[in-house]
């Protein structure tokens, strides 16, 4: 049998399953009394969905073996490889928006996004981490705050602190010490959604975590000028140095803030921006239902 036949067999049995399902919500609610055929249509009951779920996933998992079978070791793709890839890019989309896992759709769906977003299109790419971290110093690779940045935007935060960890070692500055420590911390400390038990406890957390930020931005701009101070001692373009230190630390603050204008400048696509508008920008009210309600206005 070819890949193509066993693909497809696979996809029957799936997509079989799926009717199936389908199939007994429809006996249920030809044999319903009429209290409770109001109730069924509002739609699929949330063990329904989630069983829709998890028919979506076998079939996002069989479109992944199917395009890693039909790559060749060594050969450009194929224009039928890129359609595959692009049906299973879509549909995991679809998967993540209509059939939540959790099968009600109330929760806050930013890492979902996410996580969707980078299954597809890998950014910053392992290369590029390696490649600064065999810089000595890091912070020296031309595309250092390029990486960090785009760390961020993706969701990425322990990466981005590890990478960030350069300017906590170097003794050129003991106030850049402390600050990059403390936005070290900031990085390690992203509240994730994934980690609560209720959106509730997300959001609490996503608050007290943000304002923390605020409060260091308060004296963020006195903390620089003693970097420049200390910088000054070694250096004859001390202010140049601390300019440039400024815009960069800035442009991450404002990122994990989920500055709107920010977000879209370092986003290369609409997919880019979508995900990180549910991550950085509104964690608390980007939902299945938020998104769905947009997509219909």
């Amino acid at each position: 049998m070819c890949i193509r036949d066993r693909f497809y067999t696979q996809s029957f049995t799936i997509f079989s399953s799926l009717q199936s399902i389908a199939a007994a919500q429809a006996k249920e609610t030809a044999t319903a009394t009429a209290e409770e055929q109001a109730w069924i249509s509002a739609g699929p009951s949330v063990q329904t969905m989630q069983y829709y779920h998890r028919v979506g996933t076998l079939y996002c998992e069989a479109l992944q073996a199917y395009l890693a079978a039909l790559e060749p070791p060594q050969g450009e793709e194929t224009e039928y490889e890129r359609h595959v890839q692009d049906l299973h890019m879509i549909f995991h989309l679809a998967r993540v928006l209509y059939v939540p896992e959790d099968g009600s759709g109330l929760g806050v769906v930013g890492e979902e996004l996410m996580h969707w977003l980078n299954a597809h299109d890998v950014a910053p790419t392992t290369e590029q981490g390696q490649q600064i971290a065999q810089t000595i110093p890091p912070h020296q690779h031309p595309d250092y705050w390029d990486y960090i940045l785009r760390c961020i935007l993706r969701g990425f935060f322990g990466t981005g602190a590890t990478v960030l960890q350069s300017y906590v070692n170097d003794t050129a500055s003991p106030t850049l010490q402390a600050i990059a420590a403390e936005t070290v911390h900031m990085l390690q400390t992203v509240p994730r959604s994934t980690a609560y038990t209720t959106e509730q406890a997300f959001l609490s957390a996503h608050r007290h975590w943000h304002t923390s930020i605020r409060v260091f931005l308060s004296s963020f701009q006195r903390k620089m000028d003693g970097v420049e101070s200390e910088l000054s001692h070694t250096s004859s373009s001390a202010n140049d140095m601390r300019l440039e230190l400024e815009a960069q630390f800035r442009c991450l603050y404002e990122l994990l803030c989920g500055v709107e204008d920010r977000v879209l400048e370092f986003s290369e696509d609409w997919k880019e921006a979508l995900c990180a508008w549910g991550l950085l920008v509104l964690p608390a009210t980007v939902s299945y239902t938020h998104l769905r309600a947009h997509e219909t206005s």
